[in-house]
């Protein structure tokens, strides 16, 4: 069964953007309160401060396809972001924080933005929300905006709307019991232009 519940958080300035709390509704009810595991999966995944994932990555405009393999690394507020097309066709590299994009691409001069959503459009033409993913990636809202959730019966999100964005989360691990809670390992975003499927073959998290 499914709960479907409004979180709110507040848009804070400058140095305390990263640090927003949430304040949030009680669930619809599912025959028993989730509430309580939609909380501590959320306290341990905030906690997650570095992890990498490897994966691929298709998306589709209309009419046009792309796929490729996804290696993501994130540091904090930093990231690390590969894009490599199949059968050695090029690279793509998104790298940065908060502020300052970088891109590098195979045979390219490396090109230097604040936004890097507008940077990834502008040289790949994959318009996808980078600062949101950054969250959405792990199983979670990004805590800057408000998003409607909708969870399974223990208390994992299978379902995201935020922003422009829908997202389904269709598949969790279990293989990070280390860190106690679950990750996902198939995900589909969708808006109104472009319809994103990402599959993670493997998670690797800090100590």
């Amino acid at each position: 069964m499914r709960n479907i519940h409004w979180q709110h958080c507040l848009l804070l300035p400058l140095l305390a953007l990263f640090l927003g709390a949430c304040s949030v509704k009680p669930p619809v009810a599912v025959g028993y309160d989730v509430a309580p595991l939609w909380h501590q999966r959320l306290a341990l995944l905030e906690r997650l401060d570095g992890w990498s994932l490897d994966g691929r990555i298709a998306v589709r405009d209309g009419g046009k396809a792309w796929s490729a393999k996804l290696s993501w690394t994130q540091r904090g507020v930093s990231y690390d972001i590969l894009i490599a097309a199949p059968f050695g066709q090029g690279a793509a590299r998104l790298s940065g924080e908060p502020g300052r994009a970088l891109i590098d691409i195979s045979g390219q001069q490396m090109l230097v933005a604040d936004d890097p959503s507008a940077l990834l459009f502008e040289q790949v033409g994959w318009a996808v929300p980078v600062d949101a993913l950054q969250y959405w990636l792990v199983g979670r809202p990004d805590p800057h905006s408000a998003a409607l959730l909708e969870w399974d019966e223990l208390g994992q999100v299978v379902r995201l709307e935020q922003g422009a964005w829908v997202v389904d989360y269709q598949r969790y691990s279990e293989d990070n019991a280390a860190v106690g809670v679950t990750l996902p390992t198939k995900v589909r975003l969708e808006s109104r232009q472009l319809r994103v499927k990402i599959v993670i073959d493997q998670w690797h998290l800090d100590s």
